[in-house]
């Protein structure tokens, strides 16, 4: 039918990247329903229409997801559609920087009747992959990413493949690996080029840009960064573009701070990002807990900063504000 045709090519549209056509195109099939009587054809405009709303970060989409209603929209009530709408919230959440509620959000799936398809399937795993990672559990990530990564190794769905590969390399990166990462997610790169879906290009650039930075490659860090918030900023891709600048924003403050450490200044930051206590730098480098507290102190003062947590986060990630602290030692100088 002609409404059911027309939400189709709006989500064709979206992958894409070009949203006004989309938009244009679900709110025709939604004003056609009345004249036809295919009643069927509105989960796939409104469904649409969510993940366009969701990706510019419109606020009447966004007020509903915090209600918890979008997913419960007349429209949406078949399994399938109600499975894609709880996987573009939970991309919503992930965007925003929210993995428990994506996760929670994917959680919600085992309620509903049926088996989605293959695709719709690893899709879903994908995100309960990024979801995981985002929580710290990097074991159950890998458990839940070796399956999909087994099924795509042969490229038969270049896609698939290449969203893949995007977790393995933040995967690999968080277990602290970034080095390994880059094998993985420049395939992805190559792969999303050759199928021209921007979205998809800008996620991927994302997670370059993050693994360029852990693996102390600052200056591809900012190209990858940068990349990715052109491709956003085109697509009207509001949260996603603030996220890129928040990175860039990260990584630009890095390259600001002066690195004139010493050798031994270099081992206790190190030691400190390992989660090791004064005490235990001491004993490590056969110096006093005094002269350890001395060198943080000119530490600190030559990067700007003024916590273990800090410093930790910059020697692990090139990202301020990630802990690395031991559980219980105090971030104090």
């Amino acid at each position: 039918t002609v409404p059911h045709l027309l939400g189709y090519l709006a989500s064709h549209e979206i992958e894409l990247g070009n949203l006004d056509r989309a938009a244009s195109l679900a709110a025709e099939s939604l004003d056609l329903v009345p004249q036809t009587g295919q009643d069927i054809a509105i989960g796939d405009a409104q469904l649409a229409l969510l993940r366009i709303g969701l990706l510019r970060g419109d606020v009447d989409v966004a007020d509903r997801v915090k209600a918890a209603e979008a997913d419960r929209l007349s429209g949406l009530s078949r399994p399938w559609l109600r499975r894609q709408a709880l996987a573009t919230l939970a991309l919503s959440d992930l965007s925003h920087g929210d993995p428990r509620a994506a996760f929670d959000r994917l959680a919600a799936l085992d309620a509903i009747p049926g088996t989605p398809s293959v695709t719709l399937a690893r899709e879903l795993a994908l995100l309960r992959v990024e979801a995981l990672i985002g929580l710290g559990r990097t074991q159950e990530a890998r458990a839940v990413l070796a399956p999909v990564r087994a099924a795509t190794t042969h490229g038969d769905e270049p896609l698939e493949q290449a969203e893949a590969l995007r977790c393995e390399a933040l995967l690999l990166a968080a277990e602290g690996d970034a080095v390994s990462a880059l094998e993985p997610i420049q395939s992805s790169l190559a792969i999303l080029g050759r199928l021209g879906l921007p979205f998809q290009m800008g996620r991927a650039l994302l997670v370059s840009g993050e693994v360029h930075r852990r693996a102390r490659q600052k200056a591809a860090a900012r190209r990858e960064f940068e990349a990715a918030g052109a491709i956003f900023d085109r697509l009207g891709a509001r949260p996603w573009l603030e996220r890129a600048r928040a990175e860039l924003g990260r990584t630009a403050r890095i390259r600001e701070r002066p690195t004139g450490m010493t050798d031994t200044e270099r081992q206790i930051a190190d030691l400190v990002a390992l989660g090791r206590s004064n005490r235990e730098i001491a004993g490590s480098l056969f110096l006093s807990v005094h002269t350890v507290e001395a060198h943080l102190t000119r530490i600190y003062r030559e990067l700007g900063i003024q916590s273990r947590t800090e410093l930790a986060g910059v020697v692990l990630a090139g990202t301020p504000g990630e802990t690395a602290t031991a559980p219980g030692e105090p971030s104090s100088r």
